[in-house]
């Protein structure tokens, strides 16, 4: 079978990833983001659901994640005012650099100063970091949106075990915020200043932290699937057996990945390009595509162990 990483001819988007891939290689990354390893596998939708959609759920294997839009005060009226579903790119960057600030600071506070985000931001727009441009206000201002979604948001987390039990993680991701209400470029934007990620969480973070290479999370934040493809392959493969090959046909590729696609056609074209851009990413997966399915085989992980470290929890938190 044709390499899955080098189709004829490279798409704009792809050639461009393959070039930043050759960085990624040459050097051990500097920055370490972290997801959960439920997150890593069972994912926020790809698009705006809208505010009439309050739930979203998604199973894989023998884990779950149950999703609930919030609602919030507003801090100048008082009205209560409902809040989306996260969805896209950016909420699973946000989720990201979020969870490596409380990891690697120790607590569960993490203070959301605006210079801060729009370092991050930046950095999430140009990975080679060969442009002095700022990020622009409509693109700040998405994050933003994102970031009061995902604080408003009730996540629950459930685990099957091998005893036949569910473990559930009930409490949303983040238990407490301040909100406020900020005029930007004209526009009214609600947003955190600090944001308390739940007790619950953060523990269950400190043990099931999935270690991911910040320059390659930027270089795919233009694709929700293939941000999700990169952090799934970074937490299976390298617990692969030697020699224990595993396969997945289109059907459960589809389950996983293919939510908002009808037909089995459409999905497998987007996947097959989403899938293609996370391997130039990750140039040490050992996979194989066909069109039957998915064959994963043991790879390093794009991390290696030796690289993060996680603080010690603060007493206090």
């Amino acid at each position: 079978m044709a390499d899955i990483r080098k189709p004829k001819p490279l798409t704009p988007v792809t050639r461009r990833l393959v070039g930043h891939a050759t960085d990624i290689m040459q050097d051990d990354p500097q920055q370490v983001l972290f997801q959960h390893t439920v997150l890593c596998q069972t994912f926020f939708p790809y698009r705006d659901q809208g505010n009439n959609v309050r739930e979203w759920t998604r199973t894989n294997g023998q884990v779950a994640l149950y999703l609930q839009a919030g609602t919030v005060m507003s801090p100048d009226t008082g009205e209560m005012l409902k809040i989306g579903l996260p969805f896209g790119p950016k909420s699973r960057l946000l989720l990201a650099h979020l969870n490596s600030r409380a990891l690697k600071q120790g607590q569960r506070r993490i203070d959301i100063e605006e210079g801060s985000l729009t370092a991050f931001v930046k950095t999430m727009q140009d990975p080679l970091k060969r442009k002095a441009i700022a990020p622009n206000g409509r693109e700040v201002r998405a994050f933003k949106d994102q970031l009061t979604r995902l604080s408003a948001a009730n996540i629950m987390l459930a685990t099957r075990t091998a005893e036949g039990k569910a473990q559930h993680r009930k409490p949303q991701i983040i238990d407490g915020f301040e909100l406020w209400l900020q005029k930007y470029e004209n526009q009214r934007v609600l947003w955190p200043d600090h944001i308390d990620l739940s007790h619950e969480y953060f523990e269950s973070l400190q043990c099931h932290a999935v270690p991911l290479d910040e320059r390659a999370l930027a270089a795919l934040g233009h694709s929700a699937m293939a941000l999700d493809i990169y952090s799934w392959l970074a937490q299976r493969l390298h617990r692969i057996p030697s020699g224990k090959d595993i396969f997945l046909p289109r059907s459960i590729l589809k389950q996983q990945f293919g939510a908002g696609y009808g037909r089995q056609n459409n999905f497998a074209h987007a996947f097959k390009e989403a899938l293609r851009q996370a391997l130039s990413q990750y140039t040490a997966a050992n996979i194989s595509l066909t069109t039957e399915g998915l064959t994963l085989s043991h790879s390093p992980p794009p991390v290696p162990s030796r690289l993060f470290v996680i603080a010690s929890p603060a007493t206090s938190n």
